[in-house]
């Protein structure tokens, strides 16, 4: 596969400009990432789709001296674990907190270091055997955050029952799936997707020469909140040019995202994730900390290599996805399972000249000339219109000869032999042999 870079300079063989500016080269980027991300997001290609797991969990519930819970009166958004051992950092956004009183309250974060739960809405006090008289359902649970569709969920421990079905929402309102139903899920349901807003503005930057090894080059910051599983959009960017002898980057201003409910400011468990861009390498936006509500202070960038990662092949990229998608599955599980995910997966755009795309050769043929028809005019751009025409009909071939054989080799016909699934034989389930 070919890096962004050869792509743009593909581009840039074929178009009329000075390839030294560098707001042209911005715009082809632009253009490349989005018609990258478009042709991803329309047509599930097999090199866009991967295998996940899901963590299904039952229910749990407090027991007296061994999972209990209090609420002071200085933070009720803030509940302490008598011990971290049995929290679990997935109930965020999975999970609902329902306390002895009957309140229901969304799980924002889960602290499994310091042994807090943090949720989206303040409760009343806990006390007495209130400490261990609660309960946290999972309703429904987040898909993974580049999911563009789920394409199949299976169960493939000894006793699942392997693929599970799936049905629209106007399906299970007819049939009414009754959530407090527990047992073996065998059918999925796509239920809400969240959305985080993304910060007012962006950070304060400012380059010193206390302490530090951050090369001194010119440097994009954004940052991103981070709560109940959902990441936000990014805040506007703030650019900073080193000068020599300046070893570190302080950034400053981000959101204050503690509670103020007028006696303090307290912890939220809202998380701030800090991105940082080499805007002299033209590299991508990488993830250089993710800071706790407690941090209003300036922070500061003193390495190349974000504290973030243990090496250059485990730094997180940022990736908006925009609103995550959650599932529900029926019948609620009764016991913890694992459920193997089919998915249709957006890609990372195209940000710096490194990146690479996913796909066939054709996939970098198409997106040339797809943006070079957007750029030429006359008969160049006719010529370019039908080369990622060209370009998008190879890929498209495989798909639909992959269905073709599925077609023709159906599990089970009608009387007719029309090649299609008698209505009788439709199941919910994986079907059985009688």
């Amino acid at each position: 596969m070919l890096p962004a870079e050869e792509l743009v300079q593909r581009l840039k063989d074929r178009l009329a400009y000075d390839p030294k500016l560098a707001d042209y080269h911005d715009s082809l980027m632009r253009r490349l990432s989005d018609r990258y991300v478009e042709l991803a997001e329309t047509t599930p290609y097999g090199f866009f789709q991967r295998k996940q797991n899901l963590q299904l969990r039952a229910a749990v519930t407090g027991s007296s001296g061994t999972r209990e819970f209090t609420a002071s009166l200085a933070n009720f958004r803030r509940l302490t674990a008598n011990t971290a051992t049995w929290l679990e950092s997935d109930w965020a956004g999975n999970g609902i907190f329902v306390s002895a009183a009957g309140e229901e309250v969304q799980i924002g974060y889960v602290d499994t270091t310091g042994g807090y739960v943090y949720l989206a809405d303040p409760v009343d006090t806990i006390s007495g055997t209130e400490v261990y008289n609660w309960s946290i359902r999972f309703d429904s649970y987040l898909m993974p955050a580049d999911t563009v569709q789920v394409l199949g969920y299976t169960d493939r421990a000894t006793d699942g029952v392997g693929r599970l079905g799936s049905m629209s929402r106007r399906a299970e309102e007819m049939v009414n799936l009754d959530a407090t139903e527990s047992g073996q899920p065998t059918v999925t349901v796509e239920d809400d997707s969240y959305l985080q807003r993304a910060p007012y503005h962006p950070p304060t930057v400012l380059a010193d020469a206390v302490s530090g090894t951050l090369p001194v080059r010119t440097w994009d910051y954004r940052y991103t909140r981070l709560y109940a599983g959902v990441e936000s959009a990014p805040s506007p960017s703030a650019r900073i040019k080193m000068t020599a002898g300046q070893k570190r980057v302080g950034i400053s201003d981000l959101e204050d995202v503690r509670w103020d409910p007028g006696t303090g400011l307290l912890a939220t468990g809202i998380r701030r994730r800090v991105y940082r861009r080499d805007v002299t390498r033209e590299g991508p936006w990488l993830l250089v900390a993710e800071l706790a509500d407690s941090v209003v202070t300036t922070y500061y960038d003193s390495a190349e290599l974000p504290v973030t990662a243990q090496g250059w092949d485990t730094v997180e990229h940022d990736a908006p996805s925009g609103a995550r998608q959650s599932n529900r599955f029926w019948l609620t599980a009764s016991e913890d399972r694992i459920i193997q995910l089919r998915i249709w997966f957006r890609p990372p755009p195209l940000q710096g000249k490194t990146d690479t795309v996913f796909g066939p050769q054709a996939m970098c043929n198409y997106l040339v000339e797809s943006v070079a028809a957007d750029l030429l005019s006359g008969r160049e751009s006719d010529i370019s219109r039908t080369r990622a025409a060209q370009s998008l009909a190879s890929m498209s071939n495989q798909i639909s000869k992959r269905d073709e054989r599925y077609q023709r080799t159906s599990w089970k016909q009608d009387q007719l032999r029309r090649g299609r699934p008698d209505t009788r034989d439709r199941r919910l389930s994986t079907p059985t042999l009688t």
